[in-house]
């Protein structure tokens, strides 16, 4: 699996690098900046073109469909258990079962349009990076924890 992050393309190949098959590209639908699933089998995409609507792309197939709910910046939880995103309409980090069930607003992290999330490998907290700096968000409660002021792009837990 390899992104082309230039077009916004999904790629599937095996591992002797054969065969690519183009599964999704933003040109084609006008989906962007896809996350994969924690087992491979599907990744969240967010549609720009059309408001922001999150859908599932199966890696198998290339078929979607839609969560219902509006975001950007979205990222799996590291069980798969959960869909964070960031809400188009209140910039608020939201969390959604990758079946559409369960929405729930956790806490704001200003500017979704430039933001990014990333979850902690335990699955309890999520980093966002706003536009009034990075901040840990708790998921269980939404206690927010403001981090020194630093500029992160695309943070992750390692």
């Amino acid at each position: 699996m390899g992104f082309d992050w230039t077009r916004f393309s999904v790629w599937q190949t095996d591992s002797a690098a054969s065969s690519p098959r183009l599964l999704w590209t933003l040109g084609s639908d006008g989906k962007g900046k896809p996350d994969v699933s924690p087992d491979g089998a599907r990744a969240v995409v967010a549609r720009f073109g059309f408001g922001g609507a999150l859908d599932l792309l199966d890696l198998a197939t290339g078929g979607t469909r839609s969560l219902g709910v509006f975001g950007t910046a979205p990222r799996w939880s590291p069980d798969g258990a959960w869909i964070a995103y960031l809400s188009t309409s209140d910039a608020r980090v939201t969390i959604v079962r990758p079946d559409g069930t369960g929405v729930r607003g956790i806490a704001a992290c200003a500017s979704a349009g430039n933001a990014s999330l990333a979850w902690s490998p335990d699955g309890t907290w999520l980093v966002c990076d706003g536009a009034t700096g990075p901040q840990l968000v708790r998921v269980a409660d939404g206690l927010v924890l403001p981090l020194p002021r630093l500029r992160l792009t695309q943070p992750d837990w390692r």
